[in-house]
């Protein structure tokens, strides 16, 4: 596509007056994005599956090899004090109780930053309004050094939605001055090097930058979904880490998808939070393929790995509570996004996830999961179908990075 028909797709945009494609205008060798689905108010049925695959094949995880094994710290278990489908316990004090939330926008125009009482973050992190949130305005490095947790393990972060390489590629940018900016010309990984030299719209591309801050996960806690349904240690997780790579390949892709998709630029900025945060959950891998690797020396110890299932239906419940606020165009537009990143983990429909991944009509993620204990190993099990749309009713926000840091909260420890 040359500059001049992406810089008429980003002016229509604005004006939402759509800008067909030119007869010669050559298709994408690999698309990022399955086909556009209509989006129409009086849509009915699920989303079509995305087309599998993504930006190529990626190399397939085979090493299940255990790490060295380290006595865990004999720490207390997270006991859940609930009722049956009404009550969780919120990992940093209290007992949270799910309910739908009511069907109007999520605020981001909140004064109070909601990461200032985030106790899964440093003092310094809570008076900043989160981890770097100008690192997009300067030229600060978007990683954050390790941090001492409560459990007594030093963890860092996992960039969960735009990894630290995308956001330096993109903060590279060069503005076009016409609402468009062009990527830089050289990357070092694959799917940002189907990016070099892309013109984008600019305000797409600004916002993933502001709303990237948030999406940090603790590295001591994170097992990550890799290619064919397989699973990831992250570094610093103290489990193998085969196939880290990979697994970041598909956080990198799922972003560029977000990026290049026409309709970013048409759908609210809460709308593409939500595609965000659904596809950040997804890429924490379940229970039931966590332990396809050894998960007993998870650094962040006994009480993470008794509660893995509980935290990631929790985060499923938060995302849930945001998506029910949208219009249905806009759910349509996040269930794509889910849908794509699911099936680019797993493109042969469940080998090991199960045929119900893919998330039915009116979800954003899949169903949670049974939170069964498997004793050493990080609990989990097969979807419990006696929980139906589980969803948190959303707080107010401040900003973009905000709903980031709400949606990771339980993939953090306290500090």
């Amino acid at each position: 596509m040359d500059r001049q028909h992406v810089r008429a797709r980003a002016q229509a945009a604005a004006s939402a007056l759509p800008v067909p494609r030119r007869s010669s205008e050559p298709s994408p060798k690999a698309p990022l994005l399955p086909a556009p689905l209509p989006l129409s108010a009086g849509a009915t049925s699920a989303p079509a599956p995305a087309t599998p695959g993504g930006l190529g094949v990626l190399r397939r995880y085979t090493d299940r090899t255990p790490s060295a094994a380290a006595p865990p710290e004999p720490l207390p278990i997270i006991r859940r004090a609930r009722t049956k489908r009404t009550s969780r316990k919120h990992f940093s004090g209290g007992v949270r109780k799910h309910r739908r939330s009511k069907a109007s926008r999520f605020d981001m125009t909140s004064g109070t930053r909601y990461a200032t009482t985030d106790r899964t973050l440093t003092l310094s992190q809570r008076a900043s309004g989160g981890f770097k949130p100008d690192a997009h305005t300067t030229s600060e490095d978007f990683r954050f050094r390790s941090n001492p947790t409560t459990v007594g393990v030093s963890s860092g972060y996992h960039e969960a939605a735009v990894t630290t390489d995308t956001f330096t590629f993109f903060r590279n940018a060069d503005d076009q001055g016409d609402g468009t900016a062009q990527l830089p010309a050289t990357a070092n990984t694959a799917p940002l090097q189907a990016l070099q030299g892309a013109i984008v719209d600019k305000s797409v591309l600004d916002f993933l930058l502001g709303a990237a801050d948030g999406f940090r996960t603790d590295t001591a806690l994170t097992i990550l979904s890799a290619p064919d349904g397989e699973p990831a240690g992250h570094s610093g997780s103290g489990i193998s880490q085969s196939g880290q790579s990979a697994a970041h390949d598909l956080v990198r892709e799922a972003c560029a998808r977000v990026l290049q998709d026409p309709d970013t630029a048409k759908v609210s900025r809460q709308a593409v939070t939500v595609a965000l945060g659904a596809y950040v959950v997804g890429s924490i891998a379940p229970g039931e393929v966590a332990r396809l690797v050894s998960t007993d020396t998870l650094k962040a110890g006994p009480a993470a790995i008794a509660t893995w299932e509980t935290r990631r239906n929790e985060a499923k419940a938060r995302v849930e509570g945001l998506f029910a606020t949208l219009s249905d165009d806009e759910k349509t537009y996040v269930q794509r996004h889910s849908q794509a990143f699911l099936t680019s983990a797993d493109p042969t429909g469940g080998r090991h996830l199960g045929q119900n991944t893919k998330p039915a009509f009116k979800r954003a993620t899949s169903l949670p999961r049974l939170e069964t204990n498997h004793g050493t190993e990080v609990s989990g099990g097969k979807y419990d179908q006696t929980r139906g749309n589980e969803a948190t009713s959303a707080p107010s926000f401040a900003s973009a990075s905000d709903v980031g840091v709400y949606v990771t909260q339980p993939f953090r420890l306290d500090r």
